[in-house]
Parts: structure tokens; sequence; C-alpha cells
């Protein structure tokens, strides 16, 4: 997390101890790399659960799925479910699911052809984080 420099949206929610802002930014790095690749995830909730550990709540011994109902649906659900509670049994469920379903991206990848190109971002993805960006920009604007 040295490199690690919070958003200044992330800093006005950690200043204002705006749990649903931390879950939202959270919710929106799950999205943006299910695979947990980039690191941005953990930075970010290390980040937060160093300055405002009251968004977590505890676990509670919740039985998941097994891995042969592993979906992608599945996964988004769980993902959803973090905004509601967000404990680190359903992190670590989380994670486990995102090593089977989205593998860590390269940074370029051999089409059909051969030729190589940047992997597409999924359409689904984009527009989820499209929906939390603008449900947490009305939730600021509201509250001014």
């Amino acid at each position: 997390m040295s490199n690690f420099k919070p958003s200044d949206t992330l800093n006005e929610f950690i200043a204002k101890r705006d749990v649903e802002g931390i879950k939202n930014a959270l919710y929106i790095a799950l999205n943006t790399d299910r695979s947990f690749s980039i690191d941005n995830f953990d930075n970010i909730l290390n980040y937060a659960k160093e300055r405002v550990p009251e968004f977590i709540s505890a676990d509670k011994g919740e039985t998941f799925k097994p891995e042969s109902e592993w979906t992608e649906s599945y996964w988004t659900e769980l993902a959803v479910s973090l905004r509601n509670e967000f404990t680190m049994e359903k992190v670590r469920q989380l994670k486990k699911m995102s090593a089977k379903l989205y593998p860590p991206r390269t940074s370029s990848y051999k089409n059909t052809e051969g030729s190589t190109e940047s992997p597409k971002i999924s359409p689904i993805a984009i527009a989820v984080g499209a929906v939390v960006v603008i449900g947490i920009i009305i939730a600021i604007a509201a509250g001014k």
C-alpha cells in the first residue's frame, strides 16, 4: 500500500465516516478488477479499515455455495450483498471465486487471428460501475 493514493472522494467518505460511501467505493473497485490483479480493492480496504473500521460487520459463519455452483451471477450477488453487510468472510469467498471465474488479466492476449490486443472489459461491469458512480454522485449532491 506504500504507493497507494486514495481518491479525494474516498478521503471525503472517510472524513465523514460515511460507511455507505466506503462500501460503494469498495464495490466499484471489485467490479473494476474482479481478478484482484491490481490490488486496488485491497488498498482501499486496508486504507478504510485503518480509519473507519466500523464499516466492517462481524463474520457470521455464513455458508456459501460449493465451487461447482460458482457462477458470474452468484459472484455478483455476493458482491452486491457486501453493500448491505460488509464482512471479511464474504471478501475471502469472493477472492476464492475470482481465482476460478476471473483469472488475472495479462496486459495483452493473442486473439484467434494471432494478433495482440488489449483485453476487453465486460459491458456489464461498465454498466454496473456507471450506475454505482451515478448513485454516489447523487448521494453526495443530496448531502450538500
